[in-house]
């Protein structure tokens, strides 16, 4: 039989085989390997089904809820974003309010637009000489309850796509006095709270983890935790069935289940993983000249993000080192490590980045500074915007109308214009800046950037 053509692409590259300084977390560490095709069935005889689970996924979705502390967990095979997608629509008041962490990920806004709801914007810190956004305070989240009191649910994205945490025992004081569920989308901290080593997991009432972003598991396997009774179990059961694929992947739960048996049983060391990390990365390179290791505490430690032209030495370091990293911009370079890494991978990379120590790849100082988003000042609610007729107009003709798509960067996909937003000059500027630099704009649809935007025909 032909090999498939992706199977074959994948073969040819793995034979160069780069340092993957990028999920997904088992880094294609062959002892994680297992085989595809002879494990690739359906709901038959004597197999379980994820969407009614009684055998072994059940089984497999008690371990997890054992792992994360939850009062009940849920495998999910569609990534993070089922997951996300299915715990809004579940705690939301169709046509309420809900307060969202600027920098959530498109998933998150996308389950906003389904909801029907309106949304009241709750900003990150920014701290000087940092090019990306911070957490959420708390005293933010309480700000938004107190102005706003139609809100059903909060959610904040932590960690952030820089490892940055909010303080998650501080904001669940605030939303549990007030009795609002709180959502954190901890897709990038999936391994937080399984080790001492790292920091704990986020206290929430419902969190979503990415399994195969930091922790041995296949890409888009996830959970769903509910931690509290706030969310109404029935109505999260619902969505994941709307959501969850009808036909949901025994190859990737296969993955997902020996991931979370492996770290129970302690086959899977995410200690020496930790240690790995301060010995080859975080010592080494504190002492760096040029280039800086950014480190602080409320940042998780597997994220290593480098203050740096991050353009110039992520081409560095593929073409000399044949190391590609997980995102690079023109302030930073991030790399993720995860449970796959070991000592010599990372080692490799401290050795890379000791080399590339150098004027060239340093980063422009005023470059360092960063401005919030503007705010998102909201004529209509999402998904009134979609329904509505739109036009495509240049983006100088745009000030004043009202965004009828989504513009986002990606990675990590945090939106920079949603539909229903009115757009201002600052929004045209910045979508002007960003248009003309090295960074990439998505829209909506699958659209490239074209100097346009989807604006309602009014």
């Amino acid at each position: 039989m032909t090999k498939g053509r992706l199977k074959q692409k994948i073969e040819e590259y793995n034979r160069t085989m780069p340092l993957p300084m990028h999920m997904p977390g088992h880094k294609r560490n062959p002892a994680f390997e297992s085989g595809i095709f002879s494990y690739d069935i359906t709901e038959i005889e004597g197999f379980d089904n994820l969407h009614k689970p009684k055998g072994i996924f059940l089984e497999a979705e008690n371990k997890l809820a054992g792992v994360y502390n939850a009062k009940k967990s849920y495998l999910m095979v569609n990534g993070a974003t089922g997951g996300i997608l299915s715990l809004i629509m579940a705690a939301a008041k169709q046509g309420g309010t809900i307060a969202v962490h600027s920098a959530c990920h498109l998933s998150v806004w996308h389950a906003i637009e389904l909801t029907g709801c309106r949304i009241t914007e709750l900003k990150p810190e920014i701290r000087p000489g940092l090019p990306f956004y911070c957490g959420v305070t708390a005293d933010t989240v309480k700000k938004a309850l107190e102005e706003e009191p139609d809100i059903s649910c909060v959610i904040i994205t932590s960690p952030t796509y820089e490892g940055i945490v909010s303080n998650t025992d501080e904001i669940f004081d605030v939303t549990n006095n007030a009795g609002i569920p709180l959502i954190v989308d901890c897709a990038h901290g999936a391994h937080l709270g399984l080790s001492d080593k790292f920091l704990p997991a986020p206290k929430c009432d419902a969190s979503v983890v990415s399994l195969h972003k930091t922790l041995p598991s296949p890409t888009q396997t996830a959970a769903v935790n509910l931690i509290t009774d706030k969310i109404d179990r029935t109505a999260v059961e619902h969505y994941i069935d709307v959501f969850e694929s009808s036909s949901p992947s025994y190859v990737l739960s296969d993955g997902a289940i020996s991931c979370i048996e492996g770290i129970r049983d302690g086959d899977i060391s995410l200690d020496a993983w930790a240690d790995a990390i301060d010995d080859e990365i975080l010592s080494p390179l504190k002492d760096l000249k040029h280039l800086k290791l950014f480190t602080s505490e409320d940042q998780d430690k597997s994220k290593i993000v480098i203050l740096c032209d991050g353009i110039k030495l992520a081409r560095n370091l593929r073409d000399k080192y044949n190391i590609e990293c997980e995102a690079a911009y023109k302030t930073h370079l991030i790399a993720m490590t995860g449970a796959g890494d070991s000592e010599e991978s990372l080692a490799r990379f401290k050795d890379a980045i000791l080399g590339s120590d150098l004027p060239e790849f340093a980063a422009d100082e005023d470059g360092l500074s960063l401005s919030f988003l503007p705010d998102k000042v909201m004529a209509l609610t999402l998904r009134d915007a979609m329904a509505a007729d739109k036009i495509l107009l240049p983006l100088a003709e745009t000030p004043g109308r009202i965004a009828g798509e989504y513009i986002f960067s990606y990675p990590p996909g945090v939106p920079l214009l949603v539909p229903g937003q009115l757009i201002s000059p600052a929004i045209s500027d910045l979508l002007t800046t960003l248009a003309s630099s090295s960074s990439s704009l998505t829209l909506s649809g699958r659209r490239d950037w074209d100097g346009t935007v989807r604006c309602l025909d009014d």
